[in-house]
């Protein structure tokens, strides 16, 4: 029957007999090739989906057809899920999702009961769209933090000319349109697509009968059907690497609107390389992955392990010696964005690890001995940093790998509790003979000098957990050594005080994640802010500014003291002067300037304009000024005479707040250091 909103009147076995239906392999192979042509489009119609005009249509999972409403001209990614209904104990009530015209439902994205995707707007790789949950007209969202997408920007329409696109780009994506909205180009497009499905589907068919044709034509010899079956997969794989050489070429850094030459090119390999995807999964996890990925034109590493879900432009992706990527890691180098295919490579360096279901996107990077976690996702242009852990969608650094990875050994080594900040901060030659160096030694591990000595004996005597001890903290000095210039004849100045603060100045300052970052730590805000515009060239230096300032950096520091101040004091209409004195009442306790400083953060980088004589700034969660702010928890800003007046106001002194602070850490310190020494004696007294 029809599924129609409010209570699920059809019963659950009936739903699971669906379910078992429209997830069988037989009507994803009935449906598989279709994928970007309009057959596509009409067979989800005659389920119940009620389908525009001229959508670039894609495979999503649903069950609900009838419940899913589609404009014209949406444009879907792949491994999309619809759920119009999900049943929960407080909730059992289904819901339309609806995506409205000119919409991008973009790869991994999840839509909810009662979604709205307004038009234009675009949920990108790994969108969470919760119930009800409505994505603003123009906008660009992805991920999840607390169970809701992050908005990014504010994009705009091109035709409505709201747009906040380069000239360049808006120039494609109105050429892209004028060729979609063209029904020669349309249709002549969809039958190239359904010629080359309809090419390549016999020659698949072909490929799963030879081995058994072989087998009966050669009196049941096995060994026959096993040499044809090898054979027609390496004929079929050589092929398609002449195909990649002779249709594409090299891939590029580049852009191609919709329809034209390399669009073109670039799905027919699409659909070419889909037939060797049973080689290429078969050999993930082996030497020959790599190989492969070399000879179709990747630059790869010594002793890399790879695992992979999608790969298609292969030679834009860069993958360092020791990396290692987890199951169903996304290497695709392109992204879609209002109909223009952009291709950006793909990096991840020296000893890097990929978890599970990892996304790194185009133009992200990961910097050597860097991990992104399972079912994490770097965002476009994002750099992970050497040696750090990221997570999250989007993701964000939150914690040092080599840090993390010392804890673990040293606390199996030694059965002691450890900071894992001092072994990051601090270093120590790993051949230490001297008292000096094993004072050095001790202060890094958290130990006695004895149990230094004693851990030594047993990396010595050739106990493998004590040795890793002292190879890490080797290879994380030699590191740090490399980060802060110096040369190998200087290694034994390390364990000076001097040094060690130098060191500890490297530590790079942790990024917020994404959803919690303020105006001024935000590429686009700070761009405005600094160069009076949101060009890509402006944001690319504005992200080269924040690299610099998470290390340290002086003259970055400066700047983004000034972005935030020139941002405060555009959000609360006040000058800079006045902004500077509430950041310094905050830091000595004004409950009223850390309120003011608050709203900032919070409601900042959605709609924050300079005065009259200043360009305007908006965040990445911008709507181009429309509509109330009622969705943010923050009181408006006062006026600007009561910011005056808070300024001309002195803190109080709190001269008993900070002993008793001292204090209280003094009697903690305390309380530590003879819970160990108690513990210390009972290993002892067993021993």
């Amino acid at each position: 029957g029809e599924f129609v909103q409010g209570e699920m009147k059809i019963s659950h076995f009936k739903r699971w007999i669906w379910d078992q239906l429209v997830s069988h392999s037989l009507f994803e192979a009935a449906t598989a090739p279709f994928v970007n042509t309009e057959v596509l489009a009409y067979k989800f119609r005659l389920l119940g989906a009620k389908i525009g005009k001229r959508v670039n249509m894609d495979c999503f999972d649903c069950l609900e057809f009838d419940l899913i409403e589609i404009g014209d001209e949406v444009v879907f990614g792949s491994c999309v899920v619809l759920a119009p209904y999900v049943a929960t104990e407080s909730d059992k009530i289904a819901q339309k999702i609806q995506i409205q015209r000119g919409a991008n439902v973009l790869d991994h994205s999840v839509l909810l009961p009662g979604v709205i995707v307004e038009a234009g707007a675009v949920t990108g790789t790994m969108t969470l769209g919760p119930r009800n949950h409505i994505f603003k007209a123009g906008t660009v969202s992805t991920g999840r933090v607390g169970g809701a997408p992050v908005q990014l920007k504010f994009q705009g329409d091109v035709e409505q000319g709201t747009s906040k696109l380069p000239e360049k780009d808006k120039a494609k994506v109105i050429e892209a349109l004028r060729k979609h909205r063209d029904p020669w180009t349309f249709y002549a497009f969809n039958a190239f697509a359904l010629l080359a499905a309809y090419l390549l589907e016999p020659l698949e068919i072909c490929r799963s009968l030879a081995p058994v044709i072989a087998y009966y034509k050669y009196n049941n010899n096995i060994f026959i059907a096993i040499a044809a079956f090898l054979w027609i997969e390496i004929f079929a794989l050589i092929a398609v690497i002449i195909l990649k050489f002779c249709v594409i070429g090299t891939y590029t850094v580049q852009d191609a609107s919709y329809y034209d030459s390399l669009h073109i090119r670039w799905v027919l390999m699409m659909t070419c390389v889909s037939a060797i995807d049973n080689v290429l999964d078969s050999i993930q996890g082996t030497f020959l992955a790599p190989l492969l990925f070399r000879i179709l034109g990747a630059k790869i590493g010594h002793d890399v392990c790879l695992f992979y879900s999608a790969v298609i432009e292969f030679d834009l992706l860069n993958i360092g010696d020791y990396a290692s990527t987890g199951e169903d890691c996304d290497l695709t180098a392109h992204t879609v964005e209002n109909m223009v295919v952009k291709f950006a490579p793909v990096t991840i360096g020296e000893g890097c690890d990929m978890g599970a279901n990892a996304v790194l996107m185009p133009a992200a990077i990961m910097e050597p001995w860097s991990t992104l976690l399972e079912g994490s996702q770097v965002l476009k242009g994002e750099t992970v940093g050497s040696g750090e852990v990221w997570r999250g969608l989007p993701a964000a650094c939150v914690g040092d790998e080599i840090a993390n990875d010392r804890r673990i050994i040293l606390s199996s080594a030694l059965s002691s509790p450890l900071d894992p900040k001092s072994l990051l901060l601090t270093t120590a030659p790993s051949d230490a003979t001297s008292e000096a160096e094993l004072a050095a030694l001790s202060g890094v591990l958290g130990v006695s000098i004895s149990q230094v000595i004693h851990l030594r004996q047993r990396a010595l005597d050739g106990d493998p957990s004590a040795f890793r001890v002292f190879s890490q903290l080797d290879r994380i000095r030699r590191r740090m050594l490399a980060r802060a210039g110096l040369g190998n004849d200087e290694t034994s100045s390390i364990v000076s005080a001097e040094s060690t603060s130098s060191l500890r100045r490297l530590a790079r300052k942790p990024m917020p994640p994404y959803g919690q970052r303020p105006p001024h730590l935000r590429a686009r805000c700070l761009a405005e802010a600094l160069f009076g515009n949101s060009d890509e060239d402006s944001i690319e230096q504005s992200r080269e500014i924040l690299r610099a300032w998470r290390n340290h950096d002086h003259d970055a520091e400066s700047k983004i003291r000034k972005a935030r101040n020139l941002l405060f004091a555009a959000f609360h209409s006040v000058d800079e002067a006045t902004a500077k004195r509430v950041f310094h009442d905050a830091n000595a306790g004004e409950e009223k300037a850390i309120g003011l400083i608050r709203a900032y953060r919070v409601g900042g980088s959605v709609a924050a304009p300079f005065p009259k004589h200043h360009h305007a700034i908006r965040g990445r969660s911008a709507h181009k000024g429309k509509g109330p702010r009622a969705h943010l928890h923050y009181k408006s800003p006062p006026p600007p005479g009561e910011i005056h007046g808070i300024m001309h106001q002195h803190p109080p002194p709190r001269p008993y707040r900070d002993a008793a602070l001292i204090l209280a850490g003094a009697l903690v310190t305390s309380l530590s250091l003879n819970v160990y020494l108690l513990r210390l004696k009972t290993i002892g007294a067993h021993s």
